[in-house]
């Protein structure tokens, strides 16, 4: 009985012993699996990235248990994945169940603050940017205290503060942000890595709305040489820069370039993102713009209405890009003489916009602007003047007195002191 009672005692040991050795050679497997699913995420293969994550993820649950660290970093990482595919609804769950295991585990240090910023970047990308900005505030505060302030970790956060503050409409807090992040990066990896790529187009995109096309311009150049010799000429974020830079040359009058680039662009995100993909349909939008701008109506109408339908059909609306698309889709409306059509258009707009943006963001602004010029045309000359009046206030103070967006705005004044005969005679 004693030699059968120690040998159950040696093979429980042994088991446990074979249990051990298990579990630690599937945590090599996940471990290796999930670095495969980031190469194909920097690749921009996305759903072959959600596939090696979840592959990962499957593993460190059986193995790990469901409350283990590492199962909050998968969590988070296959949320990115879905993010970059547009599949914000399935996303954000995952990333909530990944923070509330860290919290659980008391977890400290970069990976709690990238959870937290990652989080933080799918509010930005459905436009939810007071939620945002709260959490890169927290990352930021965390990183500061953990790590120091002159670190990559305390760059990433500013750049994610200045989207949070692009999204509410403070261009000037945004650009701060960003020479803050632009410089730390360039003091610690130098002038040309992808970490400075990012920050020089996110700079750029700012410049470019406060009226320095000149500028933006160059730095999304340099931004697109950064980027092709890391990632080649196929990269989805290729064709992002590609787009940012059309709309540059297009300020500046470089139209044949600009229409070159855009459409490069479309063609790049279609092939690597698919049709329904939001930044591919961003694009579509685009593209309507830049026919807007070159007075071709028809073919601004086809795109601006394409990119509208798949907007609205969307898993997750982004009711800030559909109210963007209404409201360039009403200035051809106007063009073309519909205007009681625009008015309805624009109305919806500006509703869209304020379920997302505080009332005095430069967006809505800019579409009561249009919607004043709209009223001109209807001979609605009262609301068309309080309209114009209060844009005019605003977008002088948040976009400059030499944006177009507030000189449009004069111009629609101009017009209707010169149409609405009670204020025609009181000018002479």
């Amino acid at each position: 009985m004693g030699l059968f009672s120690d040998a159950a005692h040696l093979l429980n040991e042994a088991l446990a012993e074979e249990n051990k050795y298990s579990s630690k050679k599937y945590d090599e497997v996940a471990d290796i699996v999930d670095e495969e699913g980031a190469l194909e995420l920097d690749k921009g293969q996305y759903p072959d990235a959600e596939r090696k994550f979840r592959e990962a993820l499957e593993i460190r649950q059986r193995t790990l248990g469901v409350n283990n660290v590492k199962v909050a970093m998968s969590l988070d990482h296959l949320a990115v994945a879905l993010q970059q595919q547009g599949q914000y609804t399935n996303a954000r769950p995952l990333f909530e169940q990944a923070l509330r295991i860290l919290r659980l585990r008391q977890t400290r240090g970069r990976i709690m603050t990238d959870v937290i910023s990652d989080k933080g970047m799918l509010f930005v990308d459905i436009s939810e940017f007071k939620e945002a900005e709260m959490m890169f505030r927290d990352a930021l505060e965390l990183d500061q205290r953990d790590i120091g302030i002159n670190t990559l970790s305390v760059a990433v956060d500013h750049n994610n503060l200045s989207l949070a503050a692009r999204g509410l409409g403070r261009l000037d807090i945004a650009e701060v942000e960003l020479r803050r992040s632009l410089a730390i990066r360039e003091s610690i990896v130098g002038a040309k890595s992808l970490q400075v790529a990012t920050v020089l187009n996110n700079l750029a995109i700012v410049i470019q709305e406060r009226g320095k096309d000149k500028e933006a311009e160059s730095m999304y150049r340099r931004t697109l040489d950064i980027l092709r010799a890391f990632l080649g000429e196929e990269h989805p974020e290729v064709a992002t820069t590609l787009s940012n830079l059309a709309n540059a040359l297009l300020n500046e009058g470089k139209t044949a370039e600009a229409e070159a680039l855009i459409l490069r662009a479309l063609e790049l995100r279609r092939r690597t993102l698919g049709n329904s993909h939001p930044v591919t349909i961003a694009t579509l939008a685009n593209l309507g713009y830049f026919y807007l701008a070159q007075h071709n109506l028809t073919k601004a109408d086809n795109f601006l209405r394409q990119a509208l339908a798949l907007q609205n059909s969307s898993q997750q609306r982004d009711l800030v890009s559909i109210g963007t698309t209404m409201t360039n889709l009403a200035e051809v409306l106007i063009a073309e003489g519909r205007s009681f059509e625009a008015e309805k258009t624009l109305r919806m707009a500006i509703e869209n916009y304020k379920k997302k943006l505080d009332s005095r963001h430069w967006l809505i602004m800019n579409a009561e602007s249009l919607l004043g010029r709209c009223l001109i045309d209807l001979k609605q000359f009262e609301e068309a003047e309080l309209l114009l009046k209060d844009s005019a206030a605003e977008l002088k103070k948040s976009r400059g007195s030499d944006s177009e967006t507030y000189q449009r705005t004069l111009r629609y004044l101009s017009i209707l002191y010169r149409t609405h005969p009670k204020k025609n005679s009181q000018l002479k």
